[in-house]
């Protein structure tokens, strides 16, 4: 009968739900007690008999203090579920206490109610007439009772949420991941509680299928409320056109009328809030408003029997295996590669721990689960989870694990924050050599391999990623076996089959070497792939930092003469330098037409763009 009482009254009179804003206690626990007992009447959950339990005493008393007043507009407290316990609550008094300890008393006196949706619970309009810092409820008998409550809602006007409209506004506008996103909003969530100010972000989702197949970005009704939505979500076109700065460059004394406000993100997320703030990003990621089906999603994670010893290890692979990113070998950082997962489940398992994987490599997450009786995250949620609500579960579980191994993962970092955990990225716990021989035992584990558990593309990376971080260890033949594999795994590819090359122009065969460069310099794709490698484009990843790992090996082979890699080298300064010394490329020139290597007149040709384009040393 009263099923959407309270979301009907707020969407029907504009209102917002600001109980769990709010900082609850109670005066005493009993037996019945759960974890967070007072606050869990604020919590926006609704449970099946009780939120909180008093021991049995005179004048038992449940109360929520706000940051700052607020205006309410109705006060509604649900009653126990249980109607053999429901008439202790029938005489209570409630007191509303302003920021001058002034007290108005709003019920008090005999009264029956119930609990919503099977009864009317007890409705308290205030037409936002009376300012409130508190709300106090106690026991109004003459002898000791306990006070048990399910739920207490306070609805304020939307526009009446910030008493002061000048206050300083902090934002998130950002556009990439679930987690990163989540990351900004609690950010601005912490800034403007510190600072007493608003926060405001945006939820732009592009219209890239790609992009999106790797982003969980849904729809913005599908992840908050709609009170969330009306009061903190703005238009990113709007964000885009103000003054900002960055938020952890604020100062109550700054000029704050040239500026229209502060921009929170990815840098935000540090030790700065975290120790100088009383609200944290525990208590950000309680407050955001979710939609229904995600706060079902994260009560869900948050009732699993976690062992105080657990360990997640978070197997990241998405965008940067599977989109363009690969090409590019763009953020290798950010992803697991395959030959470290089987050495830190050893690991943690033989120093105690239970494991935990987290990841969306399914299969391969399965099978180990099974082989090495550990847990996969998705046994404790349900096939029906879609991309979001598998996202939120992962995160929301994971931030209840101590100690969480990743490759650098946004999800990682967001749960650690949320459960102020530790967060460890897996170079930090395996040395060189555990690694080393993890990826040697990854070559000869067949039983692995043949379960087919892993992707090519997932196969190709652990090889390229293994070969960048070592590639100064490895003998030319390693060396050479490696990239033979990930291009034929991976035979789109054209940076590894460009790596091969560069390889072998430090051997034998640096003739034939030369030549390959030279075609693919030619040739209409791959020289499209090369232009834009040396050129860092806004639609492209960012590879910059990717290119300049190999500007050492460039300048060395174009030292030797070598006129595929000086063009490649000549091609990057022309589009990355105002100026060139062009008779560095003359040297090169002169020494390969002297050694009769291939190519002089196509660098020579190159110099003659550089000429016109640049000014020159």
């Amino acid at each position: 009968m009263f099923e959407n009482f309270i979301e009907d009254l707020c969407k029907n009179e504009n209102l917002i739900d600001v109980a769990r804003l709010g900082k609850a206690s109670q005066s005493s626990l009993s037996k019945w007690s759960k974890e967070d007992d007072a606050q869990r009447a604020v919590s926006g959950n609704i449970y099946e008999d009780y939120a909180f339990h008093t021991d049995k005493e005179k004048n038992a008393w449940w109360q929520v203090s706000f940051e700052s007043e607020i205006s309410p507009y109705y006060i509604i407290i649900s009653n126990r579920r249980n109607e053999v316990f429901i008439e202790r609550a029938a005489a209570i008094t409630i007191s509303c206490i302003s920021e001058d300890n002034e007290v108005v008393v709003i019920h008090q006196g005999l009264l029956y109610f119930g609990s919503p949706p099977l009864r009317i619970p007890l409705i308290l309009p205030l037409e936002g007439r009376i300012k409130v810092k508190k709300i106090l409820i106690s026991t109004d008998n003459a002898k000791p009772e306990y006070l048990h409550l399910n739920q207490v809602n306070v609805l304020c006007k939307k526009a009446l949420m910030i008493d002061n409209p000048d206050a300083t506004i902090f934002f998130s506008n950002r556009i990439d991941g679930f987690g990163m996103r989540l990351s900004g909003i609690m950010a601005a969530m912490i800034y403007a509680h510190r600072y007493e100010g608003r926060f405001l972000f945006s939820w732009f989702n592009r219209n890239n299928e790609t992009y999106n197949n790797y982003h969980i970005t849904n729809d913005v009704e599908s992840v908050f409320s709609d009170d969330f939505i009306g009061s903190h979500v703005v238009d990113k076109s709007y964000i885009d056109k103000l003054k900002l700065l960055n938020a952890h460059n604020y100062n109550k004394q700054s000029d704050n009328a040239t500026i229209d406000g502060y921009i929170c993100g990815y840098e935000n997320r540090n030790d700065f809030i975290k120790s100088k703030s009383q609200y944290n990003f525990r208590e950000a990621f309680d407050s955001i408003g979710f939609s229904q089906k995600l706060l079902r999603i994260k009560r869900i994670a948050e009732s699993v029997n976690i062992r105080k010893k657990s360990v997640a290890i978070h197997i990241r692979t998405g965008d940067i295996v599977y989109d363009k990113y690969r090409l590019f070998h763009s953020f290798h950082y950010k992803a697991t590669p395959a030959h470290v997962i089987i050495p830190l489940i050893i690991k943690y398992k033989n120093e105690g721990y239970d494991v935990i994987l987290f990841g969306q490599e399914a299969e391969l997450c399965t099978y180990l689960s099974e082989k090495y009786s550990i847990v996969y995250s998705k046994k404790y949620s349900e096939s029906v989870f879609d991309s979001t609500e598998l996202a939120f579960f992962d995160i929301t579980l994971m931030s209840r694990v101590s100690l969480i191994i990743s490759a650098g993962s946004a999800f990682s970092k967001v749960a650690s924050l949320i459960g102020d955990s530790e967060v460890i990225e897996y170079n930090k716990v395996l040395s060189d050599k555990d690694i080393i021989d993890g990826f040697y035992d990854f070559q000869k584990n067949e039983d692995f391999l043949r379960e087919k558990v892993l992707s090519d593309l997932y196969i190709s990376f652990t090889y390229i990623n293994f070969f960048r971080k070592y590639k100064d260890k490895l003998t030319t033949s390693v060396k050479l076996a490696i990239i033979d594999k990930c291009i034929l795994l991976e035979p789109d590819n054209y940076l590894n089959k460009l790596i091969r090359s560069i390889v072998l122009l430090n051997t034998d065969s640096f003739a034939a070497a030369n030549k390959s460069i030279l075609k693919m310099i030619e040739s209409p794709r791959s020289g499209e792939f090369l232009k834009s490698f040396i050129q860092k484009k806004e639609s492209l990843p960012p590879v910059d930092y990717v290119f300049k790992e190999h500007i050492k090996d460039f300048v060395q082979l174009a030292e030797q003469g070598y006129p595929s890699v000086a063009i490649i080298l000549l091609m990057h300064e022309n589009y990355s330098k105002s100026s060139i010394d062009l008779s560095f490329y003359h040297l090169i020139v002169e020494k390969a037409r002297t050694a009769g290597y291939e190519g002089v007149e196509l660098l020579e040709s190159e110099l003659q763009i550089a000429k016109t384009t640049i000014k020159n040393f």
